[in-house]
């Protein structure tokens, strides 16, 4: 019988095997481990105002949630003129799920630092909490200068290189003013201050109110940014348009989000049924990294055209081809 000719193993293909003999393990394990890693689910929204049918429907189905978040944050505008009668309503409305579910609060226009400060009983109106060694949310006040020479931004930025330093995997902020809108406010320039913080230090994800509506903005300069503010103020119509506005929805919702070691996931879903969902975005770690390279390249100029605008030039250029035809 003949033989089949023997392999010569070159240096390199020892190389090649013994690398994979010692990868082959470690991706194993780390596929097993990140089964079963923790998960941690939180929920985000804003402007409740005084929508209070609406707020109510938010909360329910924000309880009806399996698994239940472990907390919500609530991105500002939680009352409307400040009034104390606002603030009792407000508390009696997610009262059923704020016994047993914590919310955090940042702080919007249409809230003054004393009713804040009485009714919240907090001092700060900019803070940051973790949650386990998976998340890190720092709460903003933007209706202050965040400019760089500014207080905040110094401590937001030693805020932002402690939960580096410690490796939490998935970092968010929470503010009010949104530095990208193409909604009726646009484009806050104060909060574009914070944009490089954002970037430096590896943000997931800034969840954002403000305007009256959802949006998800294209991930300039690494983070995403979500502007969820459908909890019950008034619904309002887009304003302009931009390359880097991704998504736009004129509806009441909220943000339900999951989080391991390794992967993020966001559903944006109606605020009176949580199986009807506006936007979904799902992310891995590694992957989130590469995109802080890859997407730092859009234009984020905030010089707008104006939507209605816009619509009447392409239904003229539409008119235009159909004579020519």
């Amino acid at each position: 019988f003949l033989e089949p000719p023997k392999t010569q193993l070159t240096t390199n293909d020892r190389r090649v095997n013994m690398l994979c003999s010692l990868l082959l393990p470690v991706l194993f394990v780390a596929a097993v481990a990140d089964r079963a890693s923790p998960s941690l689910r939180f929920v985000a929204y804003g402007d409740s105002r005084t929508g209070n049918d609406v707020h109510r429907e938010v909360i329910a189905s924000i309880m009806a949630l399996d698994p239940a978040p472990a907390f919500v944050v609530h991105t500002g505008d939680v009352v409307a003129t400040d009034t104390q009668a606002e603030w009792d309503e407000l508390f009696s409305i997610i009262a059923p799920l704020r016994d047993t579910t914590p919310f955090y609060f940042a702080l919007g226009n249409h809230e003054t630092a004393q009713g804040w400060e009485q009714n919240l009983h907090e001092n700060a109106t900019y803070y940051a909490l973790d949650w386990g060694t998976l998340v890190h949310v720092v709460v903003c006040n933007t209706n202050e200068n965040v400019g760089p020479d500014s207080e905040q931004y110094r401590w937001i930025e030693q805020d932002l290189q402690r939960a580096s330093r410690r490796g939490t995997p998935w970092i968010f902020a929470a503010c009010h003013h949104p530095p990208y809108s193409t909604g009726q406010h646009g484009c806050s320039a104060n909060a574009q201050q914070l944009v490089p913080l954002w970037s430096r230090y590896n943000v997931t994800a800034v969840l954002l109110g403000h305007e009256h509506d959802y949006e998800r903005i294209y991930p300039l300069h690494g983070p995403h940014y979500f502007i969820l503010g459908g909890g019950g103020a008034p619904l309002r119509d887009q304003a302009h348009t931009a390359a880097w506005s991704a998504l736009y929805v004129k509806r009441h919702h909220f943000a339900v989000i999951d989080v391991t070691a390794n992967s993020f996931d966001l559903r944006v879903v109606a605020h009176d049924d949580s199986s009807r969902v506006l936007d979904h975005v799902s992310l891995d770690l590694f992957r989130h990294y590469d995109w802080y390279g890859a997407h730092g390249k859009y234009d984020d100029s905030c010089t707008f055209a104006n939507a209605a605008a816009v619509a009447a030039v392409s239904l003229l250029h539409l008119l235009l081809l159909c004579a020519l035809l």
